[in-house]
């Protein structure tokens, strides 16, 4: 007899046994049949329920929200889990999270727009020197520059992260922000997203020609909401939501630049799993959990700052490349993905091919970066088992969140 596809997702989620990040039993309050569940229950998908909850449990992950299309049809769309520290509080339907550099294909998009609506190409300089190049977008001038070959840097240079601007080789001040403020005399609090991109540039050489080579850069995107902000006049939320979100049905309140403090946060925010206690970035003499004052969202518009759900990603990828700089795309998207994390927060959104993409956000990151890239890796590989054993007569056929003004 033919396996059921809730079988065979019970089969898979045993296997984050193998998988598991924790390292350690799951406490009482993580038993997969305790963790709430919000949103439509489609009983096709049951098996993916069973697959989340059972990841939840053995990694003890308080909070995720999990989406799911095909063919341009939200079919499944469902959050998990609590909202407060002390999980007395089930998760709101409409949870919000933070997604880390997932923010970068937003932005992509966005800058791909504004380079257009200007009249120049994305092969235009980022920096302006008056003599070897005068059309650069952004006037730094009044900084030494630490190399002079960020005056080749281009905006596709920047997209496609080969600028030579590194964030792997151990010198991003875009994660130090201490360091950053030191360097630049600002006192008083972190510094914001233009004066870290001022540290960039002063500080650190680039590792290599632009153009001639790929390296993950964090600062290259901060340029990029610069390059946004310098271009439209606007912030790179709101010229991001105008131009590439509203237009693909994403609703304006499901998409917002997060706060890096506790009581900023937004009411539909979850408490963000922090296991470690540092030395607060916004004044001296405090120590905070380091989700919440560890580092500076504020500083990483551009880069690593989007506070929204997966709804938004789904909604995207139905028009644009997730992992190849925010393309546009025609029809059904090829196989791509992005990941994204912070401390307290995991992100994926993948492009399966064949008119299948989904996405995820959890509300922790893991005790370091290789434990989130576990994370990462393992809900990809689970989630994409269990849609391959799909056949075209187990999908379901609704559309759970058919109109835009339905979403909330």
């Amino acid at each position: 007899m033919k396996p059921t596809l809730r079988h065979f997702a019970r089969c898979i989620a045993l296997g984050c046994c193998l998988l598991s990040l924790a390292g350690a039993t799951a406490r009482a309050q993580f038993n997969p049949e305790d963790i709430p569940q919000r949103g439509t229950k489609v009983p096709e998908m049951a098996a993916l329920d069973d697959l989340i909850t059972q990841f939840m449990s053995k990694n003890e992950i308080a909070t995720s929200s999990v989406g799911v299309s095909r063919n341009g049809k939200v079919i499944y769309y469902r959050s998990f889990g609590w909202m407060d520290q002390s999980q007395t509080t089930a998760v709101q339907s409409n949870v919000m999270m933070r997604v880390g550099s997932l923010t970068k294909p937003l932005v992509a998009a966005g800058v791909r727009e504004a380079i257009t609506e200007a009249g120049l190409t994305l092969d235009n300089r980022v920096f302006r020197h008056p003599t070897c190049s005068p059309e650069g977008i952004l006037d730094l001038s009044d900084d030494t520059c630490a190399d002079p070959r960020y005056f080749q840097i281009t905006v596709c240079h920047l997209i496609e992260h080969t600028s030579g601007m590194a964030s792997n080789h151990g010198n991003d001040p875009t994660s130090n922000e201490v360091a950053a403020a030191t360097l630049l005399g600002i006192t008083g609090g972190p510094p914001n997203a233009r004066d870290m991109l001022r540290c960039f540039y002063q500080a650190i050489p680039l590792i290599s020609n632009p153009g001639a080579s790929n390296s993950y850069s964090n600062a290259g995107y901060l340029a990029l909401g610069q390059v946004i902000e310098e271009l439209t006049g606007r912030t790179v939320r709101n010229y991001v939501y105008d131009r590439v979100l509203r237009t693909v049905g994403v609703n304006s309140e499901d998409f917002a630049m997060g706060r890096s403090l506790f009581e900023n946060r937004l009411d539909c925010e979850p408490w963000y799993q922090s296991t470690q206690t540092v030395p607060s970035v916004f004044g001296p003499n405090a120590t905070v959990p380091k989700a919440y004052g560890g580092f500076c969202l504020e500083s990483r518009v551009g880069q690593g700052a989007v506070v929204t759900t997966p709804l938004t990603f789904l909604r995207f990828m139905q028009h644009r490349s997730i992992g190849s700089g925010g393309i546009p795309v025609r029809s059904s998207a090829p196989m791509s993905q992005h990941t994204g994390s912070l401390h307290g927060t995991s992100s994926l959104a993948r492009q399966m091919g064949g008119g299948i993409n989904y996405s995820v956000i959890l509300s922790k990151k893991g005790d370091d970066v290789d434990a989130n890239t576990r994370y990462s890796l393992a809900l990809r590989s689970l989630i994409d088992d269990l849609l391959q054993s799909y056949d075209t007569d187990d999908w379901p056929t609704a559309d759970v969140v058919a109109e835009p003004s339905l979403q909330r």
